[in-house]
């Protein structure tokens, strides 16, 4: 199996409370962290994660970020991450690097 996984990061400059979390569509909280740092965030990796759709939410002070994505896997397996709704862009998600051997 690949390694599938995303940074999600947020900036944060009034240091407002704020947190990440990911759920599946049965409300199951996979990943949590809180902050109130001026940037904060975490690589998630999906690939051990089964098929189905699951959400990352970002949220700093009353601002409220999601982001769907639709895990998949066959013999090759891939997620489909789409924004639900378009605001000022204070967070960055992106495909992680593999290391270098």
């Amino acid at each position: 199996m690949t390694d599938l996984s995303y940074r999600v990061w947020a900036c944060n400059p009034a240091a407002k409370p704020g947190f990440i979390q990911m759920v599946d569509d049965k409300g199951t909280v996979y990943f949590e962290q809180y902050s109130s740092a001026t940037n904060f965030g975490r690589k998630l990796n999906f690939s051990e994660l089964p098929n189905g759709k699951y959400t990352i939410l970002v949220k700093i002070g009353y601002d409220e970020h999601r982001f769907s994505v639709n895990m998949q896997s066959s013999s090759r397996q891939w997620a489909d991450v789409e924004q639900q709704e378009l605001s000022q862009r204070l967070i960055t998600m992106e495909t992680a690097p593999k290391p270098v051997k």
